[in-house]
C-alpha cells in the first residue's frame, strides 16, 4: 500500500515526541488529518501506530467490513 509522504512526515515527527503527551494532543493529529482529506489509509495507518506506541509490545490492526 503506498502511504504516501504525508505519513512518513507524521511518523518522523512521532517518533521525536515524548509519548507522555495526552491522548487528545496524540488523537487531534488524527484528527488534522481527516481534515486535510488525507485518504482513509493513511489516517488508518497513522492511528495503528499511535495506539502501537502507547505500549510496548503492543500490536494494532485495523478490520474494514
Amino acid at each position: 500500500m503506498d502511504i504516501g509522504p504525508h505519513i512518513n512526515k507524521f511518523i518522523e515527527d512521532t517518533d521525536q515526541h515524548d509519548f507522555r503527551e495526552s491522548s487528545i494532543e496524540r488523537y487531534s493529529t488524527i484528527l488534522d488529518m481527516v481534515l486535510q482529506g488525507l485518504p482513509l489509509g493513511e489516517m488508518l495507518h497513522a492511528l495503528v501506530l499511535l495506539i502501537e506506541a502507547q505500549k510496548i509490545g503492543t500490536r494494532a490492526s485495523v478490520l474494514l467490513l
